[in-house]
């Protein structure tokens, strides 16, 4: 099913229809509602003492990385940089196509996270950029709790986190320090 409604200036998030629509002045885009699956984001009940070092976050495996998904991003983070949106600019810097923001590969990062814990919980959390992510590949994004610590009378749970395409090439790795009760 796809949504279509009369742009405004900005982002409009309709929660209550359960999709995301991305708008600017004079145009109209729309999401596939399909493509945001809301029921899969059920968090689990993490807590402190049911979680040990080694323990594997859900993985989050994404659709192919698109040239609209890449238009539609740009447009919500207001990074327009050319080289991920204009194929003719990319390949004039030498490059074969355009391709992912790297904050987009954070923001999967961000939605693996969220989807294991509360936004609310996350203390911190760094990437490092290692690959590019090309158009066409199928990104997964994989975390493993690598340390339990107590830091200022709160428990935290450290996790390493990870993209990787198809053939298991690493385009991000990072970590994140989230509390738990």
């Amino acid at each position: 099913m796809v949504a279509v409604i009369p742009a405004k200036a900005g982002i409009q998030r309709l929660l209550s229809e359960r999709r995301w629509v991305l708008a600017s002045a004079g145009t109209t885009v729309a999401l596939r509602q399909a493509s945001l699956n809301f029921e899969k984001f059920n968090r689990m009940s993490v807590s402190y003492d049911s979680v040990g070092v080694g323990d594997a976050l859900p993985p989050l495996s994404l659709p192919p990385l698109t040239r609209t998904t890449l238009a539609l991003y740009a447009g919500a983070s207001g990074d327009h940089n050319p080289m991920h949106i204009d194929i003719d600019f990319a390949r004039a810097a030498g490059m074969p196509d355009v391709f992912a923001h790297g904050m987009l590969s954070m923001a999967w990062l961000g939605r693996l996270l969220t989807n294991w814990a509360p936004q609310r919980d996350l203390r911190e959390f760094g990437v490092r950029f290692s690959a590019i992510t090309h158009v066409g590949e199928r990104i997964v994004c994989t975390g493993q709790v690598t340390e339990k610590l107590e830091r200022d009378g709160e428990r935290l749970i450290r996790v390493t986190v990870a993209t990787a395409n198809e053939a298991g090439e690493v385009k991000l790795t990072g970590d994140a320090l989230i509390a738990v009760r």
